[in-house]
């Protein structure tokens, strides 16, 4: 049960390869945590005390996390990790997808128990969180747009819903706009441009406080897509003169 809930968020065949294809395909997260790791014994889950490492996390991804270390494990390896962060732990089964001597390690998340993948998903909303309120503040990462959008609730959701509504903000990674019905962070849904007729899946981040029957909702695309509004955005390091100029494409 626990690897079939894990393959929603992970997949498990990926080549050693694939590791910066994955960067690019799943966004990554300022994180910072301590993490414990150890090789798995050959046919066992037990971690092997011998070669274990401290270090320290310094990404977050649906897939898996960086570690910054010194003396980082071959590619292949399989190990087990105790990630930490405040007074909150995390145990997972991982596998080392790439390997950087000196800068560390990409590690693939490959298993984790229903508990464990919960207090990930928590620690992930909220990075996703502060990503965009960060990446709101920055005048040249955003821009102030109305654009019409439908939203569709996800094919799993408990309620079927449609609303027509317009965006308050874009960036490169999604939108904020106004609903008039109750939604929750973390929930998942469709939103279609209605200018081009794009859709794009997305992931609730954000919910503000109510402004009189409407809530303000900010999403983040599953997969980034930075042509789906038709807007050219500068990259994220961009300090330019005049911050706020945008071209539409």
């Amino acid at each position: 049960m626990a690897q079939r809930i894990l393959t929603s968020l992970v997949s498990t065949g990926l080549s050693d390869s694939s590791a910066f294809t994955d960067r690019r395909m799943h966004r990554r997260y300022e994180f910072t945590a301590t993490i414990e790791i150890g090789e798995s014994g050959q046919g066992s889950r037990d971690v092997q005390n011998a070669g274990r490492i401290d270090a320290r996390v310094s990404d977050l991804g649906k897939r898996g996390c960086f570690v910054n270390t010194p003396r980082p494990f071959p590619v292949g390896t399989i190990v087990k990790a105790r990630i930490t962060q405040a007074k909150k732990s995390c145990d997972v089964h991982a596998r080392v997808i790439y390997s950087l001597a000196g800068p560390g390690m990409g590690l693939m998340f490959t298993d984790a128990d229903p508990e464990q993948l919960r207090i990930l998903e928590t620690w992930l909303a909220a990075s996703r969180e502060a990503s965009w309120f960060a990446s709101t503040r920055r005048r040249s990462q955003r821009v102030v747009m109305k654009i019409p959008v439908k939203v569709f609730s996800a094919r799993e959701a408990n309620s079927a819903f449609e609303e027509d509504t317009h965006t308050l903000v874009i960036n490169a990674h999604g939108a904020s706009f106004l609903l008039s019905r109750q939604i929750n962070k973390g929930e998942q849904l469709f939103l279609r441009n209605l200018q081009t007729s794009a859709m794009q899946e997305c992931t609730i981040i954000h919910v503000g406080d109510p402004q009189g029957n409407l809530l303000e909702v900010a999403v983040e695309f599953l997969v980034p897509n930075p042509t789906f509004w038709q807007v050219i955005f500068p990259p994220e390091d961009w300090t330019p003169g005049i911050a706020h100029v945008k071209t539409r494409a």
